[in-house]
């Protein structure tokens, strides 16, 4: 009542088989990007109009490097296993353009991102051409944050340096050039990266670059922290980081079961930080158990993921590391709902409504194995998330969703925070963004979802305060 007339539904999605499947969006703004380029293991996929991408087959590979582009955003350099016996699927979040300047060579110069403060600054005759030789007499240069506290997966690779070790970051930046230059021999380049992380950012952190070939991050000196940014001096243009190595990481053991209480095999399972800033995944084996690395002490949230189906989460740590009971893996049609946001607001609280009047949120939390069959599974109240909502043996109706700014801070609000949902249902990812003119409202209604009588999901985009 008082809603106002329905938006119109999203089309119906179609569960996939395919082989390889995934979407990329704009890291900022949650939007799908048409046309862009997913290349991997000799193939190049472009992106449909509502950014998805899918091959029917692709070879068995425990490790494949996807790079992903598109016009005006950083490419992104994702890691994934492809299993073969079920789908690969798969969310590239692109971060857009910084800002780019133009430096005079012989001179020198300092370019700063004006939407994050991330700047570098180039000595006089620092760039050389390519192989040698003078560089043009001006050169453009790009600076852009990637900003890894609000979401791990925006970082290229998968947390691991050149021999595999596990790391942690603290903060991200691009630095980029218009033409193709070098640093000349003996010269370096100042480097200043914004803190962004989960966690507490340490003293002096090591610097590292990302190595496009390996997909891993090879350490290439070190920065101190100062005034909120670490500083330090490099040698390269690239994709470059500010982390540690996780020193003796300790085991997050656990097990997927499926609806039957049977052993789920071939289940993706990731590790992400909610008090510090790094992932990690493992796949289950035979008897549907998994090993995952986190940093000791720390929190994480664990889930899921086989084809088009997600298991529900668990929050871990910081004492004890094994979950129990098993995640479980639904056999048909569920939907799972991803909080994550900055480090203000300190607490914003996920809230679902299900067709039997049932309220899903803090201090109702819900079951998924009894009425209402849906879960706030992970709650966070410190800033960041992720906070994970999950809906199991859907019901025939509307399940409504939104989000309270229990925290009523507007310094900033949702939308300054940057607050992200991700909706994932039947295989298809959707993401919101926080619409135009917050201004004081501490609700957010992001969508409806309707469950037909013959168990098909149709979404209805609100989107509004």
């Amino acid at each position: 009542t008082g809603d106002g007339p329905r938006p119109t539904a999203d089309a119906a999605v179609e569960i996939s088989d395919d082989a390889i499947q995934g979407s990329v969006i704009n890291s900022r703004t949650g939007l799908p990007l048409s046309g862009a380029s997913v290349a991997f293991a000799g193939a190049t996929l472009t992106t449909r109009s509502d950014g998805t991408y899918s091959q029917q087959a692709a070879t068995v590979d425990p490790r494949v490097l996807f790079d992903v582009s598109a016009t005006s955003y950083e490419t992104l350099y994702a890691v994934a296993e492809v299993l073969g016996t079920v789908p690969s699927v798969g969310l590239q979040r692109l971060t857009p353009y910084g800002t780019t300047a133009d430096v005079t060579v012989t001179s020198g110069g300092t370019v700063t991102d004006t939407a994050s403060t991330a700047s570098v600054v180039l000595p006089a005759n620092a760039l050389v051409a390519v192989g040698g030789g003078p560089a043009p007499s001006t050169v453009g240069v790009r600076v852009t944050q990637i900003a890894v506290g609000t979401d791990s997966h925006l970082l290229s690779g998968d947390y691991t340096d050149s021999s595999g070790g596990v790391l942690e970051t603290f903060g991200g930046v691009t630095l980029s050039s218009s033409v193709a230059v070098s640093v000349a021999s003996g010269q370096t380049l100042t480097l200043s990266i914004p803190v962004s992380t989960r966690g507490a950012p340490e003293a002096t952190a090591n610097l590292y670059r990302f190595d496009p070939v390996s997909g891993r991050w090879v350490q290439d000196g070190t920065a101190t922290l100062s005034a909120g940014m670490y500083v330090g001096a490099v040698s390269a243009f690239g994709q470059w980081m500010v982390g540690a190595a996780i020193a003796s990481p300790v085991a997050v053991t656990g097990c997927v079961n499926d609806d039957a209480g049977l052993p789920a095999a071939n289940v993706r399972v990731e590790a992400d930080g909610s008090t510090y800033s790094g992932t990690s995944a493992a796949t289950t084996n035979a008897q549907g158990q998994f090993t995952l690395a986190a940093r000791p002490g720390s929190r994480v949230v664990v889930s899921g993921r086989r084809g088009a189906l997600l298991t529900n989460a668990a929050s871990v740590g910081p004492s004890s590391f094994a979950i129990s009971p098993c995640l479980t893996l639904p056999s048909s049609n569920a939907a799972t709902m991803r909080l994550t946001w900055g480090a203000s607001p300190s607490d914003i609280d996920s809230h679902l409504r299900t067709p039997d009047g049932s309220h899903v949120f803090y201090s109702s939390k819900g079951s998924l194995t009894a009425t209402p069959f849906s879960s706030l599974d992970v709650d966070d109240t410190t800033g960041f998330g992720p906070e994970v909502t999950t809906i199991r043996r859907p019901r025939v109706g509307i399940y409504r969703f939104y989000l309270h700014n229990f925290s009523q801070s507007f310094t900033p609000g949702m939308t300054g925070s940057p607050t992200r949902v991700e909706l994932n249902y039947v295989g298809r990812t959707v993401v919101f963004s926080p619409p135009p003119g917050e201004g004081s409202a501490l609700w957010w209604h992001m969508f409806d979802l309707y469950i037909a009588p013959n168990c098909t999901m149709t979404l209805y985009r609100y989107n509004r305060w």
